[in-house]
């Protein structure tokens, strides 16, 4: 008997991994937020054709250790990561996330009278931020989720 699978989307994107940077694709659960399903609670990420520092031609498949990726960068809009709409109880700051391969400044959504430290005391799985730009070269991205794990250390920019 075949085994049931929920209907599903891709979402292709660059992935920052501690061998390089990688192209693929993310299968998940077409109802499903690409939130949830970065942290979900799982040791690894299936990924379709990925592209591999160094390689042109795709691999048809890759397991990736969860905590493996620093940055997820996905090529979708916001509509199609079922991203929840900026709530109004929320202060937006300007952050610089420190990696071991350089850093990203982006927007990072934060509950009224919550300060950043206090934010990131209680973060262990993937930040959303908008607005990022990309190390020194500024490559611009809409949006990204940082691995907080991965995080050699975060500081506030401003509002």
């Amino acid at each position: 008997m075949p085994e049931y699978r929920p209907p599903q989307r891709t979402i292709p994107a660059r992935i920052l991994t501690p061998a390089g940077w990688i192209n693929g694709t993310f299968h998940l659960a077409k109802l499903h937020s690409f939130m949830d399903f970065l942290n979900a609670n799982t040791p690894f990420f299936t990924l379709t054709d990925v592209v591999l520092p160094g390689t042109k031609e795709p691999a048809p498949f890759i397991g990736l250790r969860r905590n493996a990726a620093r940055l997820v960068l996905p090529v979708a809009g916001e509509e199609q990561l079922l991203v929840a709409p900026p709530q109004n109880e929320v202060d937006e700051y300007v952050v610089h996330c420190l990696l071991e391969a350089g850093f990203l400044s982006g927007r990072l959504a934060v509950k009224k009278r919550l300060r950043v430290s206090d934010f990131l005391a209680h973060q262990s799985g993937f930040m959303m931020l908008r607005d990022c730009a990309l190390g020194e070269a500024r490559t611009r991205a809409p949006i990204a989720f940082v691995n907080a794990q991965a995080l050699v250390g975060l500081g506030e920019a401003g509002r």
